[in-house]
């Protein structure tokens, strides 16, 4: 509910229609006009204007009550389901996340602070159906309880998946994704296993396993391979901080003056993947990056150390192949997030 509001009614000034635009400027001069919502006529045909109630002080409410500013004659009513105005529909993206964020907090009996409107990111990127925030963004210890599964819920509610198993060791986490899952109504096509994911006991039950800790989820390789199906495989998403630092100067050959080529037209080089801070909060996306040497030779390490464990795990021949390497963001100078799609099947028999 808007500060001033009660119960979808706000205060208002009732003049002639003759005073109103005088009426208008002068609380428009005092600051108390209310511009989220519009003049409007009330019955016995007189003019309306919102009022901030915040900022009426009560010595200066009883004197409007008493007589009108500058003369002019008026009263004092509230307006019900008053109409907004043109600038008050218009929100930007950045409002709109503020309004649905203070409402859930709301109603989930939480109260909204000073630090919860910090909290709040004005401006993100977007990439694709991601949108990545800084870093500062959702600090304060109530976050912890709210918002949670970000991986498990596109697979239920978008992919449509028929099942999920979500691991969390955070019991603030567990609780919130409970919430958020029966929300969504998916509440019944997942399991929620709350503890270490290297203590899980689950086998031989996914098509897809998620790997999104970092700066890396490596010890957790072996627990996904042994979930992965062993008759038919699938595939494992790698989240991982891979580290590629510009070569030497010394060590880049020199190009002929007359060969060089502006950086736009360049195909040799590698293009920096702007950070977060470049890119405003408007619905762009993210630049496109061409696979760095540097990734490309984790990903191929990669997937050999999983072969390998796979191999040892069932005891027969599988293959790893790279499907897709896919650059997140720029997560430090040199040091980028990305994602490893690595598909694992079973080796058919020659």
């Amino acid at each position: 509910m808007a500060a001033g509001d009660r119960g979808g009614t706000v205060l208002a000034l009732a003049t002639e229609p003759r005073f109103a635009q005088r009426l208008r400027r002068y609380l428009e001069e005092e600051r108390l006009l209310d511009a989220r919502y519009r003049l409007q006529k009330v019955p016995g045909g007189s003019v309306a204007l919102p009022v901030l109630e915040a900022k009426l002080a009560e010595q200066r409410l009883r004197a409007l009550r008493e007589s009108g500013p500058l003369g002019l004659p008026c009263r004092l009513l509230r307006i019900q389901s008053p109409i907004p105005s043109k600038a008050a529909s218009v929100r930007t993206p950045a409002q709109k996340l503020r309004s649905e964020l203070q409402r859930m907090v709301l109603g989930l009996g939480e109260s909204w602070s000073e630090e919860l409107e910090r909290d709040v990111p004005r401006s993100w990127q977007r990439h694709g159906d991601l949108v990545l925030l800084s870093e500062d963004s959702f600090s304060a210890a109530l976050w912890t309880k709210l918002g949670i599964g970000y991986f498990t819920l596109p697979y239920l509610v978008h992919a449509a998946a028929a099942f999920a198993h979500a691991c969390e060791w955070n019991h603030h986490a567990v609780e919130a994704l409970r919430r958020n899952l029966a929300l969504n109504g998916v509440q019944d096509r997942c399991h929620i296993h709350h503890g270490d994911n290297r203590q899980l006991r689950l086998q031989d039950v996914a098509d897809r396993v998620n790997l999104g800790l970092i700066p890396s989820s490596e010890e957790g390789w072996p627990v996904a391979c042994r979930v992965l199906k062993k008759g038919t495989g699938g595939v494992l998403h790698i989240h991982h901080n891979v580290e590629a630092l510009p070569a030497p100067p010394c060590l880049q050959p020199a190009v002929p003056r007359n060969e060089q080529r502006p950086p736009e037209d360049s195909s040799s080089g590698e293009r920096e993947l702007q950070s977060p801070e470049e890119m405003e909060g408007s619905g762009k996306e993210m630049p496109a990056a061409r696979v760095r040497p540097e990734w490309q030779r984790w990903a191929e390490a990669s997937a050999a150390w999983i072969r390998g464990l796979l191999e040892e795990l069932h005891g027969q021949p599988w293959r790893t192949s790279i499907l897709h390497i896919e650059a997140v963001k720029s997560y430090a100078p040199h040091v980028h997030h990305i994602v490893l799609d690595l598909e694992c099947r079973p080796a058919l028999p020659a």
